[in-house]
């Protein structure tokens, strides 16, 4: 059997049930098959490979998380066994090691844009491939850093892996729009999201338990190779299944916007690479001459960078502050942090496709974010099950505002890819997140941790304020209003030619 016959046996179509139910003297020979994929009440095309597709890189993503979190937790173990920059300097070691999960951020400042071009010049599946690729090399280089133990080899599989999350951040936002129905796109995009977190998640809860100080270094060095090894070879089988099931699009749309953007498409297929570029360039820099982009990128920044800067530092604010006695219970809420923010983006995904009230989700995720980083900076000092149950209800809004934001952004951008506007979002928040963690950690040593905390508090509000002056005009969904108003309108007249050939016959 060959490729493309066994990649095709993934397609499937899943038709609504109207066409099936129309009578056969309704339907003209001559309809063609853009008539039906216009009229997207009627039809809808779907693949079952589209959630293949999905939960596999949601998969891959989750690998990826996984390495690149691996370090956060056990930062002295890595020390003991990398020994990294001068053994004299603590600082300079710790500093290094802290970069192993920084490195991330600065991967989607750098490759964001890069995947951007890549995927208007040369397409959604080289884009795909490219990531899981240097996923898997990054996973094999860590692999070999191991036994001996050198920090520069751990240190390039780091940036690689990196460099791969920056693409298949990019690839999820691609397949959610691609591939699903309007009423799917939000929901596939909180699954990719919350892979993600998910990632975080299970290296937070196995790392600190296999790697610890308590072992031989031997022991750690044992199950490191052991980690990387399992990692490597799933990462592999991945990249196989890609090349199996990744396409640049469906062979049939699944939904209207996605159709006016074929009819655009189709005219430049004959273009030269030159001049894909020079037009993918251009809808980057198009994007941000509109005034409610620029407002919802800031904000973004403001309220994620400010997430960023609160989950890397929690650990010093909590800790060497306030609750020295209390290590396990800080440890219980970056882990409730993590949780509440996966089931508040699966939620946001969801109310999303069902309500499609953008304007007033965002607002209340981001008025809610706000009163309850406030919360916490001012309970701080109090007992720790109020920094515990503040930081749990925040996560959870953080969650659900990152779908949100994408959708909205998405929507005032578009017929723009949708990749762009989210993959500048990414950006924005990353640059925001360097930022800020270096500040208020700046604050938070020089003058304390009311002062660190009391900055991120100023700037969400100003993103908050930003938010609110967001206008409601949604282009995506004005496509199928149009399209609805179309359809009523040719009904109506219709009707009105039908009742006068009746008056006609009859007189």
């Amino acid at each position: 059997m060959n490729k493309s016959r066994l990649s095709g046996c993934f397609d499937v179509d899943a038709k609504s049930s109207s066409e099936f139910t129309r009578s056969k003297d309704s339907v003209k020979k001559s309809e063609s098959l853009d008539l039906i994929e216009i009229d997207s009440n009627r039809v809808q095309y779907l693949y079952f490979r589209r959630w293949l597709i999905l939960f596999l890189f949601s998969f891959i993503c989750l690998l990826n998380s996984f390495q690149l979190n691996l370090y956060t937790d056990i930062q002295n173990v890595i020390v003991m066994i990398y020994r990294p920059g001068s053994p004299d300097d603590k600082s300079s070691q710790y500093n290094s090691v802290n970069w192993l999960s920084m490195i991330y951020l600065v991967a989607n400042i750098l490759c964001i844009i890069p995947a951007i071009l890549i995927n208007g010049c040369i397409g959604f599946r080289f884009c795909c491939l490219m990531g899981v690729s240097l996923s898997c090399v990054g996973s094999w280089v860590k692999y070999v850093s191991i036994r001996p133990a050198i920090f520069e080899v751990l240190f390039l599989g780091q940036v690689i892996c990196g460099i791969s999350q920056s693409f298949i951040n990019f690839c999820l936002i691609r397949i959610s729009a691609l591939w699903f129905s309007k009423n799917e796109v939000a929901t596939a995009i909180s699954v990719g999201l919350l892979s993600s977190k998910l990632g975080s998640l299970v290296s937070f809860i196995i790392m600190p338990y296999l790697i610890t100080k308590r072992n031989t270094p031997d022991q750690n060095e044992f199950y490191f190779n052991i980690v990387y090894l399992t990692i490597s070879i799933l990462v592999s089988l991945s990249l196989l299944a890609s090349l199996l099931l990744v396409k640049d699009q469906p062979d049939k749309p699944p939904s209207l916007a996605q159709v006016e953007i074929r009819k655009k498409n189709k005219e430049n297929t004959s273009r030269s690479y030159n001049d894909k570029f020079t037009d993918t360039l251009t809808s980057c820099l198009e994007i941000w001459s509109k005034r409610n982009f620029i407002f919802i990128a800031i904000s973004h920044g403001f309220l994620i960078g400010s997430t960023y800067s609160l989950s890397f530092l929690l650990n010093q604010i909590l800790f060497e502050n306030y609750y020295q006695e209390e290590s396990n219970k800080i440890g219980i809420i970056e882990l409730f942090l993590l949780v509440s923010g996966i089931f508040g983006s699966l939620l946001s995904g969801l109310l999303i496709d069902y309500t499609k009230s953008f304007k007033i989700l965002i607002v209340t995720s981001y008025s809610f974010s706000f009163v309850l980083m406030v919360v916490f900076t001012i309970t701080i000092d109090f007992d720790i099950w109020f920094p515990f149950c503040s930081i749990f209800l925040f996560g959870f809004f953080i969650g659900a505002y990152i779908p949100i934001s994408y959708e909205y952004a998405i929507e005032k951008t578009y017929p723009t890819s949708e990749g762009t506007s989210c993959g500048f979002l990414i950006i924005i928040s990353s640059i925001f997140g360097m930022v800020l963690t270096y500040s208020q950690g700046f604050l938070t040593v020089q003058l304390g941790v009311f002062y660190g905390n009391f900055l991120l508090c100023i700037l969400v509000l100003v993103g908050l304020i930003m938010t609110t002056t967001l206008g409601t005009g949604y282009k995506r969904q004005n496509i199928y209003e149009d399209n609805r108003n179309s359809k009523t309108s040719s009904k109506i007249n219709f009707e009105r030619e039908d009742s006068q050939s009746s008056k006609n016959y009859r007189n």
